[in-house]
């Protein structure tokens, strides 16, 4: 747990300008506030607006790399309810128990059931799971809730997510 606190990282919350529902805020606040306690201290938390989502987070990685930071955890504003110790269990997931994997995504129920996350495992196709089927390795996902390591910016891009032009 000590190695972990001194990874410095970025939490990013990517949003569409009025989007950020008062549910995600007091989770974002609860969650800082559970990493202070832990001795998180080397996390900056920062709002990125963005007129498309995937502007918000092309411009949240290029911030993570210009600080320094080893991690990158971003947060859509409407990714909500999530836990106070999220960020804990993706840190730890991420960097000591599976050390090898270069992202990491958390799941945060926003739609109402029977909704649930799509990925693609490698068929070509968005694919619903159940979120309690544990770690899927996947090909694509959305970034709903996603932690992912500085090595996967490095050396690529920008842009990274963005998938579609803007409209004209």
């Amino acid at each position: 747990l000590e190695q972990l606190r001194q990874l410095p990282g970025l939490i990013a919350s990517v949003n569409l300008t009025g989007s950020m529902t008062p549910q995600y805020a007091q989770c974002l606040s609860d969650m800082r506030s559970h990493n202070d306690r832990n001795g998180f201290h080397k996390v900056e938390y920062k709002d990125f607006y963005a007129v498309l989502v995937e502007s918000g987070r092309d411009t949240a990685a290029l911030h993570m790399l210009k600080e320094g930071y080893a991690w990158l955890l971003q947060i859509d504003a409407d990714a909500a309810p999530f836990q106070q110790d999220a960020l804990l269990r993706l840190l730890y997931t991420a960097f000591t128990l599976m050390p090898h994997i270069d992202a990491l995504g958390g799941y945060c129920q926003v739609k109402q059931w029977p909704h649930w996350p799509t990925i693609d495992t490698g068929t070509g196709t968005w694919e619903e799971h159940y979120p309690g089927e544990g770690i899927i390795p996947v090909m694509r996902t959305g970034c709903h809730f996603i932690l992912t390591k500085r090595s996967v910016f490095k050396g690529t891009g920008p842009p990274w997510f963005r998938t579609r032009l803007a409209m004209t």
